[in-house]
């Protein structure tokens, strides 16, 4: 297995993430890819938020609650990071968005890249500028991408370090869903 390693910079800090490439696993190690019971996890409370997205609007967590949602920091220009893009925009895509939100927050470091590649792809949800409080209140991300499942509570029930296939994904949301 292949690892992917990169340094994002940050408000002058420079965090070292280090992400498989491939399988897909979750965050306490099992592989996603073989899972077929869905165990909903004890729920933790989700961090509130209130970012500003790409093209400079406000956007607050608040309007999560109610519905499920999936939560994703990613970096442009990771290649494990715009795959998980691409997964969540077929995620959005199969739910009605009063159903489901999708939010991803980019841990930027290169503005033009993002315009350009927002240009290009223009994902169907929310893309949010992550800062280093809601990095931080997420808890301190280990690597790019890294994906969280949140109930109609808006608690974490989830979470997914490196990049995750949309079935994986869509197996919780659908859990959630049924609640």
């Amino acid at each position: 297995m292949g690892l992917f390693i990169m340094t994002l910079r940050l408000a002058g800090l420079f965090i070292l993430a280090v992400s498989p490439a491939l399988p897909s696993r979750a965050a306490d190690g099992v592989d996603t890819n073989k899972m077929t019971n869905i165990e909903i996890r004890a729920a933790v409370p989700a961090p509130a938020f209130n970012l500003l997205d790409w093209e400079g609007r406000r956007f607050s967590s608040t309007t999560l609650t109610g519905q499920a949602a999936v939560v994703t920091f990613w970096a442009v220009g990771d290649k494990p990071s715009e795959r998980q893009m691409a997964e969540l925009n077929a995620l959005q895509n199969r739910f009605p968005t009063e159903k489901l939100s999708v939010v991803s927050m980019v841990v930027v470091d290169n503005p033009a890249g993002l315009r350009k590649y927002m240009t290009e792809h223009r994902p169907p949800f929310p893309v949010l500028l992550a800062d280093l409080p809601t990095i931080e209140a997420f808890g301190r991300l280990q690597a790019v991408p890294t994906t969280f499942v949140i109930d109609k509570n808006y608690n974490i029930i989830q979470q997914y370090v490196g990049f995750t296939g949309k079935a994986d994904i869509q197996k919780y949301v659908e859990a959630v869903l049924k609640q």
